[in-house]
């Protein structure tokens, strides 16, 4: 189960649901986090640090300390460099939306991208190679 912005809670949310992996990217924590990652499956995660949503400085750590408590591997990591949607490819939304898109951060930022699809290629390997 992969996921991006809601998609990414929904991810974190459905994550002690049967999957064998889950990634979220940038994705709002659930009300009740406990809950969520009791029994869940191995989480890998990646925020921007620059972006709009109050993600990153306190979502990172309380994200971590959850899934530390309930024993789940996890792989979680916070990119200064890069606001919401960096692991688009291009700028999304209409050209009239771009400027406010780029003041506030969202967008494209191919380092941390790169870095963040290793990783869930790394993690979904790791822990999908004895479910094949």
């Amino acid at each position: 189960m992969i996921g991006f912005c809601m998609g990414g809670g929904f991810a974190l949310l459905v994550a002690n649901h049967g999957f064998d992996v889950a990634a979220d990217n940038y994705g709002p924590l659930p009300r009740d986090l406990p809950a969520a990652v009791t029994d869940a499956c191995p989480i890998v995660a990646s925020y921007g640090g620059r972006g709009p949503e109050r993600t990153s400085a306190r979502t990172v750590p309380k994200l971590v300390a959850a899934l530390e408590e309930a024993g789940v591997p996890h792989d979680v990591r916070r990119y200064p460099e890069a606001g919401h949607s960096f692991l688009n490819d291009t700028a999304a939304g209409p050209k009239l939306l771009q400027p406010l898109l780029k003041v506030t951060r969202t967008g494209p930022e191919p380092a941390s991208a790169a870095d963040a699809w290793t990783r869930i290629e790394t993690f979904f390997d790791t822990y999908l190679r004895d479910t094949r």
